[in-house]
C-alpha cells in the first residue's frame, strides 16, 4: 500500500518487549504510590491518636490543677499507687472535714483511666438528712488512702458517689508532692 505520493505506508507499533517494559514500569509506579499512601495513612492515624492522648492528659492535668488550687489540704498521696486525697475546704462552714468535702483522685488500672471520686449529696436533700449523712472525719483518718477509699465505698454513700473520668488510656499516673 502507498499514499498519494507513492510512498509506502508504514504502520508503527510497539514491540512485545516495549509493552512488557511499559507494564513493569507502570506497576512499579503504582506499587510505590500505594506504599507511600499506606505509610502516610498510618502516620496520620498515629498522629491523631497522639493528639487525643495529649488532649486527654492536658484536660486531666487542668482538672487536677483546679482541684489542687481550690483544695484546703492534700491529706495523702499513695505510695506508688498513683492516688491522691484532697480536702476541698470547709464548704458548709461547720469547721470540720466532712465526707462531702473529700476528693479521691486515683487511676483505674483495669480501664486505664484516671478518676475523680467524691460524695455529692443532691440539693433536694433536707438539711436534717444532710446533717446525718455528711459525717465529719478526723484528719488522722484522711492520711491513709485505703481508709479514704473505705469511707467513699461504704454502702451509705455509694448512691451519692460521683465518679468523673479525667483521662483515658493512661499507662501510668503518679502524683508527686513535697
Amino acid at each position: 500500500m502507498s499514499n498519494k505520493q507513492g510512498n509506502p505506508i508504514v504502520h508503527t507499533a510497539f514491540t512485545l518487549t516495549e509493552l512488557l517494559m511499559a507494564i513493569v514500569i507502570t506497576s512499579l509506579v503504582g506499587m510505590s504510590v500505594a506504599t507511600v499512601s499506606a505509610v502516610l495513612s498510618h502516620a496520620w492515624s498515629h498522629s491523631d491518636s497522639m493528639i487525643e492522648s495529649i488532649s486527654s492528659a492536658r484536660y486531666a492535668m487542668m482538672s487536677i490543677d483546679a482541684d489542687l488550687r481550690k483544695a484546703g489540704l492534700v491529706t495523702a498521696t499513695g505510695d506508688g499507687a498513683g492516688e491522691m486525697t484532697l480536702w476541698t475546704g470547709d464548704s458548709n462552714g461547720d469547721g470540720r472535714i466532712n465526707i462531702a468535702e473529700i476528693v479521691l483522685i486515683q487511676p483505674d488500672g483495669d480501664a486505664g483511666n484516671v478518676e475523680r471520686r467524691q460524695v455529692v449529696f443532691p440539693d433536694s436533700m433536707s438539711p436534717e438528712q444532710l446533717a446525718i449523712l455528711n459525717v465529719s472525719i478526723p484528719l488522722a483518718n484522711l492520711t491513709d488512702i485505703s481508709a479514704v477509699r473505705g469511707y467513699l465505698s461504704q454502702g451509705t454513700y455509694s448512691a451519692y458517689l460521683t465518679v468523673r473520668v479525667l483521662a483515658t488510656d493512661v499507662t501510668s499516673f503518679e502524683p508527686i508532692t513535697d
